[in-house]
């Protein structure tokens, strides 16, 4: 923590305390988690979990920027810590915004944004990676035509009874955004199918659902479908944006039964939505973010094995392989086996 210099406390998330915090050099703002642990077995075994997020490579995905444990002595606790790209703005602010003044989301716009989010969505599920905590505040706006999902968890910290207990209760929304089963513990690429559903579902109703009525409808959707059929024929009634399209997409993102859901590529690809609906193809480009220092100085400190699994890992990254090559260059005969 010694390089962060910290300016703020952020709203608590559903794991542990938001800093907002400044890196000394570079000038740069992040956010830094801290989740306490229950014991050393737990950081560690969270931060196994996490490791292969830092490696993840999207326009539309925001990379943990590094990971790491500390000891508070004070209260003699163990916290990991994950540090985290800083956006002022996420789709929570938009949805706000717009239930506040009665309006609703610009179709165009709704529909570049959830084109983004389904090409990042698709990328993860992929790559066998669950986000596990969708929701608008975890989409972040870096302008205002291209948004990132971020925060990803991992099953370590999101199967903490006690501490899902705690949070459960001080959070206003109930976690709301989670899947029936999720709130059994049980995460799956179809969980994170659900919480985009209760995502279209808050973007497109805004207008007419305060925040409290979405809120109680996300949670009364887990267990009867009437409130969805409902708040989906008012939507048409009152002629917003891609009704139909929603009409007969939201009813098979939200079904209480996991196996009975469709998938993201189902979705991507579902016949109702216009092409307008599906990802852009700039969604589509990859984009090669720099590799952290930390992550390639960790890896090539190593043994030949490891030093070829970066080169492997990090192929399209002129930088990982130039530097593993010096290593290789500067290791003895004895080193290199």
């Amino acid at each position: 923590m010694e390089k962060y210099q910290i300016l703020d406390w952020l709203n608590p998330g559903a794991l542990g305390v938001n800093l907002l915090a400044e890196e000394t050099k570079p000038k740069v703002k992040h956010v830094i988690k801290q989740v306490e642990c229950i014991d050393e077995h737990q950081a560690n075994e969270a931060l196994e979990e996490l490791m292969p997020l830092l490696k993840l490579q999207h326009a539309h995905v925001s990379t943990y920027q590094e990971l790491f444990i500390m000891w508070k002595s004070e209260i003699s606790s163990l916290f990991l810590c994950l540090v985290m790209e800083f956006h002022e703005g996420s789709l929570q602010n938009v949805i706000e915004k717009k239930r506040a003044a009665k309006r609703v989301i610009d179709s165009q716009w709704m529909q570049n944004t959830l084109g983004q989010v389904l090409n990042a969505l698709e990328y993860l599920h992929q790559l066998d990676v669950i986000h596990r905590n969708l929701k608008p505040s975890n989409i972040a706006l870096v302008s205002s035509d291209h948004c990132k999902l971020q925060d990803l968890s991992c099953n370590a910290l999101m199967t903490d009874v006690a501490k899902w207990n705690v949070r459960a209760e001080e959070d206003p929304f109930h976690k709301s955004w989670m899947a029936p089963e999720a709130l059994n513990f049980s995460f799956s690429q179809k969980s994170d199918i659900w919480s985009l559903g209760c995502i279209i579902l808050d973007m497109a109703s805004c207008s007419f659902l305060d925040s409290t009525e979405a809120m109680l409808l996300r949670k009364s959707i887990r267990s009867s479908p009437d409130g969805l059929r409902g708040v989906l024929r008012t939507m048409e009634e009152r002629r917003v944006p891609d009704a139909k399209i929603f009409s007969s997409l939201l009813p098979l993102m939200l079904q209480a039964d996991p196996s009975e859901r469709i998938t993201i590529r189902d979705v991507i690809h579902f016949p109702f939505v216009s092409g307008d609906f599906r990802p852009s193809s700039s969604a589509l480009v990859l984009h090669r973010q720099v590799v952290p220092k930390f992550i390639i100085d960790m890896l090539l400190e190593s043994n030949v094995a490891r030093i070829l699994e970066v080169m492997q890992n990090f192929s399209s990254h002129p930088e990982a392989q130039q530097r593993a090559m010096k290593r290789l260059l500067r290791m003895s005969e004895d080193q290199q086996g």
